[in-house]
């Protein structure tokens, strides 16, 4: 190093400076990019977050919807069971009705059988 001139350590000195402002620049954009490419994952990690929240809801509302699909048939089976039965009540409300029916007429038959031998009993007395 004594070989050296005070000129030619003066030019090394300014070389290595140089030489150190280029590496912080270089630095400092490399710490630029990975800022941005960190901002970039976390929107990233966003988006994708929102996407398995709705994926999740996704899934809930098809959940609901099986269950009430299921809760659908069943009340639709409730609903053909009472009609069934409504209809069942009114065929036998009928069948009720029909043998009252018959037996008022089956009275006013008997009704007009007792007046008649009444009057068949009167006339063989007589």
């Amino acid at each position: 190093m004594a070989n050296k001139t005070k000129a030619e350590l003066i030019n090394e000195i300014e070389h290595l400076r140089t030489e150190n402002h280029e590496r912080s620049e270089r630095l400092r954009e490399k710490s630029k990019q990975i800022k941005q490419l960190q901002a970039d994952n976390e929107a990233q990690d966003g988006i994708v977050k929102g996407s398995l929240d709705r994926l999740n809801e996704i899934r809930e509302l098809r959940g609901y919807r099986a269950k009430a699909k299921v809760v659908k048939a069943r009340l639709r089976n409730e609903i053909k069971d009472l009609q069934q039965e409504l209809a069942t009540s009114r065929d036998y409300s009928d069948k009720q009705a029909d043998v009252i029916r018959h037996y008022v007429n089956n009275n006013a038959e008997l009704d007009k059988a007792a007046t008649n031998l009444q009057h068949f009993r009167r006339f063989s007395n007589d």
